[in-house]
């Protein structure tokens, strides 16, 4: 007479991380964005200072000269949901602003994970992004003086 075996039902910790594996490969890698600063300064002699930054990537202090000239940079959201890119921009050693560029948490209505068009006129920043109907909105009108940036990559007073 043959004995018959139960066959051993639990999980193989390989089984678990090839499904894993499976279920990462399925969702599908988030879609790149770009973040775009235009000088749309009046003055075309005006140079606009912008130094964006992460929490891990540092992209370096640019000038961008007036009459639509940009900076840009691409990247893809991380999978935790919790990248996030600011911005300083300075016309002139008489005023700045900070804001966040981009950001997977986006304070403004309907995340839509597009990009972002951030434009430096004479009254301040306005921002565009595709869902609206509308062109650019007034974000934040500029603040006086030029705050310096910390070694530790913050803005000083400017909160």
């Amino acid at each position: 007479m043959t004995s018959l075996r139960r066959r051993d039902t639990k999980s193989h910790p390989s089984a678990a991380a090839g499904i894993l594996c499976l279920v990462l490969l399925a969702i599908p890698a988030a879609e790149a964005v770009t973040v775009r600063v235009v000088n749309g300064l009046s003055d075309r002699r005006k140079k606009l200072l912008v130094h964006c930054k992460s929490g891990d990537d540092d992209l370096g202090v640019k000038y961008i000269t007036a009459g639509g000239e940009d900076y840009h940079f691409s990247f893809r959201p991380n999978w935790w949901g919790t990248t996030l890119f600011w911005c300083y921009v300075a016309p002139d050693g008489n005023s700045h602003l900070s804001f966040t560029a981009w950001e997977d948490m986006d304070p403004l209505p309907s995340n839509d994970y597009s990009d972002r068009v951030w434009l430096a006129k004479d009254d301040g920043v306005y921002v565009w992004r595709r869902i609206w109907d509308v062109d650019f909105k007034f974000y934040k009108g500029w603040l006086p003086g030029r705050d310096i940036i910390s070694p530790y990559g913050h803005i000083k007073g400017d909160d």
